[in-house]
């Protein structure tokens, strides 16, 4: 409570430092408050308090003038100083804030982002030359709230963390699925609950269930495995896939081309499975800068619904 009390203090002093400037200007408090459209009192509120931050005693007064001091003509220098560096250092931040210049920091989830950033990428930059995108790609938590991104986005079945601002972009199908070959010499599940005599593709991220989850009859299904491979890279799993070596459930954007082309096949698909939401991230009440804006938009240009 203390530390809030003195910054609030010296805020109001840089607003009492253009007071005295105004005063000094003008050569008294009643034209300095006509000139800046206040009371005279709080005028010289603003001086009685610039002078016992001080400690010194800016002006010399007396019913008929006023006079400034040598510690108030000393402040006067500085102040223009002071002022003409807050107005500069205002200027420089409002610029970058709303520049088409800078840099963006974003974490992206890693098979998504090999997979469906690059045309974002390729767009945005031909959009935006001046913008660097520094992309780190991830699947693990990011603490929101302390990292240093402008942006993350992440693959969830939900996000329910009020601290943070959550906007859906887009979701996506998960699949069952196998290769013809796996399934030919290991059979077709017909129920989820089959899949414990099947060799299991699991993607899982440390401290998370191993499973499954299904809605059967307006119901969630909890299916928990025993995994032929586990990962937290859907990309390995694919290729474990294509391999034949089991089943596994993938977001769809990562096999569309695979399930076109016959490679592998969908199954279990009168089963529901969670879909997959893609969702923007950062934390509520964070102001956004224009580029971070204008990156937002090409995203949802590309995915949003």
């Amino acid at each position: 409570m203390e530390d809030r009390v003195i910054v609030r203090t010296k805020i109001n002093q840089l607003e009492s430092l253009r007071v005295f400037k105004t005063v000094v200007e003008q050569g008294n408090f009643t034209s300095a408050a006509n000139q800046l459209n206040v009371s005279t009192a709080w005028v010289s509120s603003c001086i009685s308090r610039l002078e016992s931050e001080f400690g010194a005693t800016l002006f010399t007064r007396n019913t008929r003038n006023m006079q400034i001091t040598d510690n108030g003509r000393h402040c006067f220098e500085k102040a223009i100083i002071l002022l003409n560096q807050w107005q500069e250092l205002e200027s420089d931040l409002t610029q970058s804030h709303n520049s088409t210049r800078g840099k963006i920091r974003i974490s992206l989830p890693v098979s998504w982002g090999l997979s469906q950033f690059g045309a974002v990428l390729t767009e945005f930059s031909k959009l935006y030359p001046d913008i660097v995108l520094d992309i780190h790609l991830s699947d693990s938590y990011v603490n929101v709230l302390r990292s240093e991104f402008d942006l993350v986005l992440r693959l969830a079945s939900k996000l329910e963390d009020s601290s943070l601002f959550c906007q859906k972009i887009t979701d996506y199908r998960r699949i069952v699925c196998a290769t013809p070959e796996y399934l030919a010499l290991h059979g077709e599940p017909a129920h989820p609950k089959d899949l414990n005599r099947h060799n299991c593709l699991i993607y899982n991220l440390p401290g998370t269930p191993i499973k499954w989850q299904f809605i059967e009859d307006n119901e969630l299904l909890d299916i928990y495995l025993e995994p032929r491979h586990l990962s937290n890279n859907s990309q390995l799993l694919r290729d474990a896939l294509l391999d034949s070596q089991g089943i596994t459930l993938i977001p769809q954007f990562i096999i569309d081309e695979d399930l076109k082309s016959g490679r592998v096949v969908a199954i279990l698909t009168e089963y529901e499975t969670m879909p997959l939401n893609l969702y923007s991230i950062r934390p509520n009440g964070q102001y956004s800068t224009h580029r971070l804006r204008l990156l937002q938009k090409v995203i949802m240009s590309h995915f949003g619904e």
